[in-house]
């Protein structure tokens, strides 16, 4: 699903899923010598230190960013629990290994981390795209 984007190192491969970023600004707030929306591409995994890449992308909170790290089992065979958060006037941050099936049974995703909609307002269900800002979605 959605438009993945990968951009690789010889150390690590960080993907950006464009339907499931809800652009709250983490990335860019919090690392920019990675992730500047000025520069083409993007996304510069050489920018910082693979531990700074691997912690920033674990604090967001759509999933939208995703690593795997040459040498090291990636995050899902990692993920022993799943973790349901609901964030503050947002959606349902979802952590763990799990799968997300529509009405159909057919596999939307298949990742570490998702935010799920809440206010019923987003454009992308059941993954929240940030519209919960625009009509101020209390919760």
């Amino acid at each position: 699903m959605g438009d993945i984007k990968k951009y690789t190192t010889d150390k690590i491969e960080v993907s950006w899923n464009s339907k499931t970023c809800i652009h709250s600004g983490v990335c860019v707030r919090n690392l920019p010598s990675v992730f500047d929306l000025d520069k083409k591409p993007w996304i510069n995994p050489d920018g910082a230190s693979v531990q700074e890449i691997k912690d920033l992308i674990d604090s967001c909170p759509s999933g939208a960013l995703q690593y795997n790290v040459a040498g090291e089992a990636s995050a899902e065979q990692d993920a022993a629990e799943t973790e349901v958060t609901i964030l503050s006037n947002g959606p349902l941050r979802v952590k763990g290994n799990f799968q997300v099936f529509d009405q159909d049974g057919n596999k939307l995703e298949h990742k570490q981390v998702v935010s799920l909609c809440r206010c019923g307002a987003s454009k992308n269900k059941p993954f929240c795209d940030g519209t919960h800002r625009n009509i101020d979605f209390e919760g």
